[in-house]
């Protein structure tokens, strides 16, 4: 029989199934075990099995790989004629597996990897790929495997190819801290520069990276990124760190420093690199910026004017003149002025216009820079203050004060006029005395005032002489013109007007007797007071009467009192003090006499 294998086999003759010639039957007998094997070996299956100096799944160039072909049962390999291969592919290359030895069921095959060949898949097998090549393989029972038929076996990660070396592909400085400001970094910011490879490197120890800060090399070590294609090296600015042209990067500078860097085939990386040009985003500043000049154009400030503030920096600032300056006066100073919005056109040279507060005189008043600005890379800069500078925008008042406002014949009146500061541009031609428009001989001037003095140029004194006679003017000021006067800063000073004053050296009489009246209150009968019922005294004069008046320099006078001047005597009741609103009608209540 063909294509079979059987241990145990035999022939046996059955007993009593003959006879001899006399007739007499005969044994039974079998005959010795016998082995039948017409079944020759076929391939049960091809492995890749085993690569020394394997890493990471990667085989790299001098591996060598074993490829293990197992048949159905054991086999004799004759190699005298030919020796048996077995194709590969690496990549997608063919590549020839030779034949090394032989036990049991098994054939290994094994190929050499060659440079410059990579295989990111995994090394495959195609099917039916093992040739004898004049070779034979035979059983015991010397049936020939002449069917080596197999599987494809696929790409197997286990078995990758990689001879290329790792290299840096690039070296930049990729980022730093939320610090940064405008680009620049200052002490105790970090700058992290990323190296990047061709593929994945796998990181020991801690390797290092030399970048330059102005002209000094300062060493970014390794912090992350092992297992990837980039590491990452950092690097924290210290005090002293400057670099106004950005981070640069020499070229080759990146080094082991006893560490490694390898791909995951266990390939040394090639870490040259090229240079990395001063880079304008990551510049550093660590210098405090100053103030070279804070000025204001005025120091004395006076109504209506304005002053140009100037404050130059060492470099560009950042810097807001409502933030960061203040206008301090003397103490308790409710408005010391205000800035406008200061401008700049480089950020170094700022400009503003300073308007000082209405109405105030100070002495003692500066323009303050506080510590809150910083040039762009964040250092603080200095206080500075600028010059003194004084400010008056007090324009000057005045007030007339006058010893005697009822002036009659052969009185006269002392005139102060008290300014509120001491003025310059004073004279008499400055105070308007009015012509008399009342009474008999209007036209005339009211009355002369003598020159008028002053010790301190603030309280200015004169007298004031009436015209007389034959004058009756019940309303008359002095007025100081407006502007026609100054304060030591040449504030214009504002209008001032007197107290009213009398002229009149007629008596009451000349027009006339006073009326006077009795109002009963509820009733319609004046002339008739009933028990409980009050009245009102009505006494009109003729012209104004007051109480009291001045004479002669401020002396007092009694002029009318209802209490000296209303005679009760046949009144039969009282007379409460009476009142005026206008010196001419005074009014009193009468209360008559009850029981």
């Amino acid at each position: 029989a063909t294509n079979t294998e059987v241990a145990s086999n035999n022939f046996s003759l059955t007993a009593n199934s003959y006879k001899d010639l006399a007739g007499n039957n005969g044994p039974s007998e079998t005959t010795e075990n016998y082995a039948i094997d017409t079944l020759a070996p076929t391939v049960s299956s091809i492995v890749i099995s085993s690569a020394p100096g394997i890493q990471n799944s990667f085989v790299n160039a001098g591996d060598v790989v074993s490829v293990t072909a197992t048949f159905s049962e054991s086999v004799i390999v004759d190699n005298a004629s030919g020796n048996p291969t077995l194709t590969l592919v690496v990549g997608n290359t063919p590549r020839t597996a030779t034949y090394t030895s032989s036990s049991g069921a098994t054939m290994v095959f094994q190929y050499t990897i060659q440079a410059d060949e990579n295989d990111d898949d995994g090394i495959r097998i195609e099917a039916n790929v093992l040739a004898l090549n004049g070779a034979t393989t035979r059983d015991t029972a010397d049936n020939y495997a002449n069917n080596l038929n197999h599987s494809l076996v696929s790409d197997n990660a286990n078995y990758k190819v990689d001879t290329t070396l790792p290299t840096v592909s690039s070296v930049a400085i990729t980022s730093a801290t939320t610090g940064m400001q405008n680009n620049f970094l200052n002490a105790g910011d970090v700058v992290s520069v990323t190296s990047t490879f061709n593929e994945i490197v796998i990181r020991t120890g801690s390797p290092q990276l030399t970048i330059v800060v102005g002209s000094t090399d300062r060493t970014a070590t390794y912090t992350s990124g092992s297992e990837s294609t980039t590491l990452v090296f950092k690097y924290t600015i210290q005090a002293g760190d400057n670099d106004t042209n950005g981070i640069s990067i020499g070229a080759d500078v990146l080094a082991l420093n006893s560490g490694t860097i390898k791909d995951l085939a266990g390939h040394n990386a090639t870490l040259t690199h090229s240079a990395v040009s001063d880079n304008t985003s990551y510049m550093v500043d660590n210098t405090a910026p100053t103030v070279k000049e804070f000025t204001i154009s005025d120091t004395l400030l006076m109504v209506g004017e304005t002053a140009t503030v100037d404050l130059v920096f060492s470099e560009p600032a950042s810097f807001s003149s409502a933030a960061d300056i203040t206008a301090a006066g003397t103490a308790g100073a409710s408005d010391n002025g205000s800035l406008a919005t200061m401008t700049s056109s480089d950020n170094i040279t700022w400009t503003g216009t300073f308007t000082p507060p209405a109405n105030t005189e100070e002495d003692n008043n500066t323009l303050s820079l506080a510590t809150s600005w910083t040039d762009l890379a964040g250092n603080n800069g200095p206080a500075r203050q600028t010059a003194n500078y004084v400010v008056d925008t007090k324009p000057p008042t005045a007030t007339f004060f006058i010893s005697d406002t009822t002036l009659r014949l052969t009185d006269n009146a002392t005139v102060d006029l008290v300014f509120s500061e001491p003025v310059i541009g004073f004279t008499n031609d400055d105070i308007r005395i009015p012509n008399l428009d009342q009474g008999p001989g209007q036209g005339r001037v009211s009355g002369t005032l003598s020159t008028m003095t002053s010790s301190d140029n603030i309280t200015w004194r004169g007298t004031f002489m009436p015209t007389f006679p034959n004058t009756e003017d019940w309303a008359n000021t002095l007025t100081l013109d407006n502007a026609s006067y100054t304060d030591i800063n040449n504030n214009t000073g504002s209008a001032a007007t007197s107290p009213n004053y009398m002229v009149d050296d007629r008596d009451p009489s000349t027009h006339g007797s006073p009326t006077i009246t009795l109002d009963v209150l509820s009733s319609n009968n004046d002339t008739l007071l009933l028990w409980n019922q009050t009245a009102y005294l009505l006494v009109n004069f003729q012209e104004p009467v007051t109480a009291n008046f001045d004479s002669d320099n401020a002396t007092s006078l009694d002029s009318f009192s209802s209490a000296d001047d209303i005679n009760l005597d046949n009144a039969t009741g009282s007379l409460d003090n009476m009142t005026t609103s206008d010196n001419i009608t005074w009014t009193g209540t009468f209360t008559p006499t009850t029981g």
